[in-house]
């Protein structure tokens, strides 16, 4: 598979893409929490029940994992994918198996749905929405702050 010259993942910077006009509205998502605890994880869906009245986005499902790596919640949140026109959750600290590994873990997740523009991910905490070039910001901004293990 040839990486877009333009592609988050290979370092450059990729010339901004909008989405939105790809997507009829609402904008259906599917929103993924994990959290140490069922409380926690409802406040995550709570915050981003919150996010998508604020922004026109319909939620369609919700999935989540209790404890500390993202599991079969995941799993099923992406499956569901082919029903919603992206995923969305409270942090990109949800999609990460090892807080060491984070840079490892998040850029095969962000070019899923960074440089695809089939799908997109929005997170609440940080303000990636690859539906947006502000989004899209974000998530360079997001990248660009977490320490390439491989560069220590």
């Amino acid at each position: 598979m040839e990486m877009d010259r333009n592609c988050i993942c290979n370092g450059s910077r990729p010339w901004f893409r909008t989405a939105a006009s790809h997507f009829s509205h609402p904008v259906r998502l599917v929103a993924y929490a994990r959290a140490e605890s069922r409380v926690a994880a409802q406040l995550q869906f709570s915050q981003i029940e919150e996010y998508c009245l604020a922004n026109n986005f319909e939620l369609v499902d919700k999935f989540d994992d209790i404890g500390t790596q993202p599991g079969i919640g995941l799993h099923q949140a992406v499956q569901q994918l082919s029903h919603a026109n992206g995923l969305i959750a409270y942090d990109l600290k949800s999609f990460v198996h090892d807080q060491h590994d984070r840079l490892l873990d998040l850029k095969p997740l962000l070019h899923q749905f960074f440089c695809s523009g089939s799908r997109f991910l929005v997170t609440v905490k940080e303000g990636v929405n690859t539906q947006s070039a502000a989004g899209q910001k974000a998530a360079i901004e997001v990248l660009d702050s977490l320490k390439d293990p491989l560069e220590a």
